[in-house]
């Protein structure tokens, strides 16, 4: 699989497509890919049910999407892929349906860098980069296999309660349910 995003809509949009083992397209997926989530920041992982997961960055908030297997972009799922997507339970703007006014758009963190990774319990780690006003600072989420927060987890958890620099996170399950995450950070 791969995934980009482009103007071609009028506004950002991601698109994926699958391909062959031999590199061409797979069968049955349109020839200039499909159009998933509007948004920046494509990240993708392997749907442990099958098929492919989407995450995007929006102003407000990471936000996922579901691909199958044979190249369709899947609604109606609980808790993603809903119209544009749905906010993640848990994250950033979580049930939010328009941006938000000039006034509080200011004082709104925009949320950068998403990263997925499939857990072996079928769940998903979701980690990005939240953008305040006064630094930055890498949050981490985990879903079940029902793509519901996980138990334990009631919201995102920063992994450095100080805003620094910190971009491009890298996220894995370990054993026993451990997380690890990884970022870049710059400055002291």
């Amino acid at each position: 699989y791969i995934a980009w995003q482009d103007l071609r809509s009028g506004s950002s949009q991601v698109f994926v497509q699958r391909l062959a083992a031999a590199g061409g397209i797979a069968p049955g997926w349109p020839v200039n890919g499909l159009a998933t989530l509007a948004g920046t920041d494509a990240t993708i992982a392997l749907d442990p049910r099958g098929g492919l997961l989407v995450g995007i960055t929006e102003y407000y908030g990471p936000n996922l999407g579901r691909v199958s297997p044979e190249g369709r972009f899947i609604t109606g799922a609980p808790a993603i892929g809903v119209g544009q997507g749905t906010d993640l339970p848990g994250a950033a703007g979580a049930g939010r349906t328009e941006p938000p006014t000039p006034a509080a758009a200011s004082k709104t963190p925009d949320c950068i860098n998403p990263m997925l990774e499939p857990t072996p319990d079928g769940g998903m780690l979701l980690a990005w980069c939240r953008i305040g006003l006064y630094g930055n600072n890498v949050m981490v989420l985990r879903y079940g296999p029902d793509m519901q927060l996980a138990p334990g987890w009631p919201g995102p958890a920063a992994v450095d309660p100080v805003q620094s620099t910190k971009f491009a996170p890298g996220v894995c399950s370990g054993d026993s349910g451990a997380v690890f995450v990884a970022w870049v950070s710059w400055g002291t």
